[in-house]
């Protein structure tokens, strides 16, 4: 039986180990890993530039996601700029912390799709690194 891989504890030794991961992918994805705060679901891996599909279906069964250590964003204190270091709020920080400014604090997920740019794709997205 081959040990399961931790994705938000992997150090690049054991993420080499994986089919198809070379140094510079591990070091992708620890990498964006860090950007994110942490992974939630393997299928993230996806998201990591140059990790073609084909690899995914080679490791997604040697990979597994403990999410409850993923980093949370208070999204009532970040800033926009904070926010646009987050690859999911990139492009939404800006209009976030404008509508918190103009409507006050955000206290649940259906405030949150208050804001145009907030889709139910997106906020599927972002509702695992959010706190209110």
């Amino acid at each position: 039986s081959k040990k399961m891989i931790e994705l938000n504890i992997a150090d690049s030794l054991q993420l080499v180990s994986l089919p198809g991961i070379g140094p510079v992918l591990a070091a992708r994805i620890i990498k964006y890993r860090d950007r994110l705060g942490g992974y939630v679901h393997s299928d993230q891996l996806l998201e990591v530039y140059g990790l073609k599909p084909e690899t995914y279906e080679m490791v997604k069964d040697g990979v597994r996601v403990d999410s409850s250590s993923v980093k949370k964003i208070v999204i009532n204190l970040v800033s926009a700029a904070d926010l646009k270091k987050h690859p999911y709020f990139r492009e939404i920080a800006t209009p976030l912390v404008s509508y918190r400014d103009q409507h006050g604090r955000f206290s649940s997920p259906s405030d949150l799709m208050e804001v145009d740019v907030v889709t139910p794709d997106i906020l599927t997205k972002i509702l695992p690194y959010v706190e209110f």
